[in-house]
């Protein structure tokens, strides 16, 4: 253990001791090495355009479909509905439910991709200001 003066002040000397735990290993990284990891973490993107992309377009195709239902001309019949139309409705609504999932899955992969990075990054930077010097 070693003593090392921190302030002086009227009542006499502060002292701190260091106490190193003995289940930690110090393993040295390069400023360079340590720069190019937290480049590399920051750059790193995820796929979060292709829920986005898929969802956008069911969701486009299942609005399209129950369009397509609604305007396909019935038999003259009030409850008779043809085939192709019901086929439409349905298709429109299983795409336009498909695309809602997509584009939730879309925002929660969002919400927890932007976290980890942001998170591995803050705490890279709390390691960092751990060992700055202070130059004054």
């Amino acid at each position: 253990m070693s003593k090392t003066n921190v302030a002086e002040n009227k009542s006499g000397a502060q002292y701190y001791e260091n106490v190193e735990r003995a289940d930690i290993k110090n393993i040295p990284v390069l400023i360079v090495e340590w720069n190019h990891l937290k480049e590399s973490i920051t750059s790193i993107r995820g796929s979060i355009n292709w829920y986005n992309t898929a969802g956008s377009f069911l969701m486009g195709t299942g609005v399209t479909a129950f369009f397509a239902g609604y305007c396909y001309p019935s038999n003259g019949g009030a409850s008779e509905m043809p085939h192709e139309a019901i086929f439409c409705y349905s298709a429109g609504v299983a795409a336009f439910a498909m695309g809602i999932t997509c584009l939730s899955f879309a925002w929660k992969q969002r919400q927890t991709f932007g976290v980890s990075v942001r998170w591995i990054i803050s705490f890279m930077n709390v390691i960092e200001k751990r060992y700055k010097l202070d130059n004054n």
